[in-house]
């Protein structure tokens, strides 16, 4: 396989996987009542940290919970991932979201268009309020991407998620590295315990971080994260100018993975309360748009050119 080859598949990886993330998070702040929203979408995406302690032992380089070489490395050669993966994207295509019309007994109102409208006040005449609804539905202008992208609470949050999608980015691919130096000289496997210090916490503290929004609000879970991150997140130097100590490595990730959680665990769900739900589309593809700029910064301007020019300690600073 050619670098060519792998990159033109990063390409269409990474555009299939921005569709994914912008429908489903569409779906759920459609799905979920704004006072849900934040604990709904939290556990949705600890599906996505369970995914990195799941995958990392199935891949050749980094391990969790398995021998150095990777179970489908190991096993089936070079090709084993990939075609797990493309049978897990065939069951996914297969698979359809529930109707949540159905389970939910009762009709949400951001599906009844215009032409529908009268039917459906027929069918809701006793319950006042959804009919309010869905008048001011029937009024309501969906705005235009560029005047989304010019909203101050746009602005805000993307360059809150800039800040966090860079900063989560910067330590994965230069931790590994630092620990294989002399000073820890961590194999692939043991480099693999490691990480579950960082992937672990990810998947508790994202629903409590959604919780904690739902019951009290964007400020006081996203203002605790940021704090955490920029103290810990320094405090990572530790490990290049203090003696080797495996628990105090493990504490600094705990802390500073638990940091990032509450830190992103707010942008997500604040972006539904922001807009209209006929631009839920639109508003999560800016946050897609977004978090991608943060995973180009981290791993090259924050991360591995400075980890390769400066070291481990300039790099954290």
């Amino acid at each position: 396989t050619s670098w060519w080859m792998l990159s033109v598949a990063r390409v269409f990886q990474g555009i299939s996987g921005a569709a994914t993330w912008t429908l489903g998070l569409s779906l759920l702040a459609d799905w979920f009542p704004p006072e849900e929203i934040g604990r709904a979408m939290s556990i949705a995406l600890s599906a996505y940290s369970l995914s990195q302690a799941v995958g990392p032992p199935l891949e050749k380089r980094v391990l969790i919970f398995f021998y150095e070489g990777g179970i489908l490395y190991q096993n089936t050669g070079y090709y084993g991932s990939f075609i797990l993966c493309g049978v897990l994207v065939i069951l996914d295509l297969i698979d359809k979201p529930p109707n949540h019309h159905k389970v939910q007994n009762e009709i949400s109102v951001s599906h009844v268009v215009d032409n529908e409208a009268s039917v459906e006040l027929e069918k809701l005449e006793n319950n006042a309020l959804v009919i309010e609804e869905i008048e001011s539905r029937k009024q309501e202008k969906e705005l235009s991407l560029f005047s989304l992208s010019t909203k101050s609470y746009t602005l805000i949050i993307g360059a809150l998620t800039i800040c966090f999608g860079s900063v989560m980015t910067s330590v994965e691919p230069t931790l590994p590295l630092f620990l294989a130096e002399p000073k820890y000289n961590m194999n692939s496997q043991t480099i693999g315990f490691v990480f579950i210090a960082i992937v672990l916490p990810t998947i508790v503290m994202g629903p409590v971080g959604g919780m904690i929004y739902d019951k009290y609000g964007f400020m006081k879970v996203t203002i605790p994260g940021i704090v955490m991150t920029i103290i810990f997140t320094p405090l990572l130097v530790l490990l290049d100018t203090q003696p080797e100590s495996v628990p105090m490595l493990a504490v600094l990730l705990v802390f500073f993975s638990v940091g990032l959680s509450l830190f992103g665990a707010s942008l997500i769900p604040e972006l539904s309360k922001c807009v209209k739900q006929v631009s839920f589309g639109k508003i999560y593809g800016l946050y897609s748009m977004y978090f991608s700029i943060g995973t180009i910064v981290g791993p090259t301007l924050l991360g591995s050119i400075p980890y390769q020019y400066l070291g481990w300690k300039w790099q954290i600073n």
